[in-house]
């Protein structure tokens, strides 16, 4: 297959399919998923009802853990469900392997890209301390903002890999999003923040239990959003980029894109 010398990562079908899948595969997904949803949304209520007074540091770090730990366990599945079309665990609550290392990336990436983008930022947040022009200051920070979707675009492809089984680590995950880093890292990191507006909102003018409960849902609903994104991403470079080494999961009749890519139009490619 030869392949359109400019062809890029489509955003706009990228993000729309993203929130069409969930819907699609709403009874698959809740089959898969129905566990650690239910234990997301009450760990969530707890943490929104722990009263006025400030909690414990050691408390706050352990239900960050608890929250990262059940989220890894929605989103492997999830990944393997938006790619292969179906999902080798079975329904229930499960912490493997690949949860643990989703779980550890899902830490580790955030740290990695504050690392990056800090030292890059650093020398432009000191001559702004020293000399008192806030402009370098502000220059800094938009540097650090364009390395940290850079980074997260660089290296994000891990999360799905994972879910995978697929070997590789940091150095495959680079090479798999070779030549669309600012597009993936854009809908990594600049799409989750615009998303995130719509739970907040809904808790604060709702409040109460209802609107917590609503807050939640929708929060999951963009995570689940935001795994679709990087699995169709993943399916993308997998099917147009020739540079991938790696065999692709076996397809299965149940796959939901077995025979078209939805976030695509036919015209965008060459046979």
């Amino acid at each position: 297959m030869q392949l359109p010398v400019e062809l890029k990562l489509p955003i706009g079908d990228v993000v729309s399919a993203a929130f069409r899948l969930p819907v699609q595969m709403a009874s698959t997904l809740w089959t898969a998923l129905r566990w650690p949803i239910l234990l997301l949304v009450v760990v969530r209520l707890g943490t929104m009802n722990m009263g006025g007074e400030q909690p414990d540091i050691i408390l706050l770090m352990s239900l960050s853990v608890v929250l990262i730990a059940i989220t890894a366990m929605i989103a492997v599945p999830a990944h393997q469900l938006f790619i292969t079309g179906k999902t080798e665990h079975p329904p229930g609550l499960r912490f493997g392997g690949a949860e643990f290392l989703y779980a550890g990336w899902t830490l580790g990436l955030p740290i990695l890209i504050m690392v990056i983008a800090s030292l890059v930022a650093m020398p432009l947040v000191v001559v702004s301390t020293m000399t008192g022009l806030g402009v370098f200051g502000s220059i800094g920070l938009f540097i650090a903002l364009i390395v940290a979707i850079l980074v997260y675009g660089r290296f994000s492809m891990i999360f799905p890999r994972i879910a995978l089984g697929l070997d590789g680590g940091l150095r495959a995950a680079g090479k798999m999003a070779a030549g669309h880093y600012w597009r993936v890292g854009v809908l990594g990191i600049v799409f989750p923040l615009l998303i995130s507006v719509l739970p907040l909102f809904l808790q604060s003018s709702i409040g109460g239990l209802i609107g917590n409960v609503l807050a939640i849902m929708v929060s999951v609903y963009f995570n689940l959003v935001q795994v679709a994104i990087l699995a169709l991403i993943f399916r993308w470079l997998r099917e147009f980029e020739p540079e991938s080494q790696e065999e692709p999961p076996e397809d299965d009749d149940d796959d939901p894109f077995d025979g078209e890519q939805p976030w695509l139009d036919d015209t965008s490619r060459k046979d």
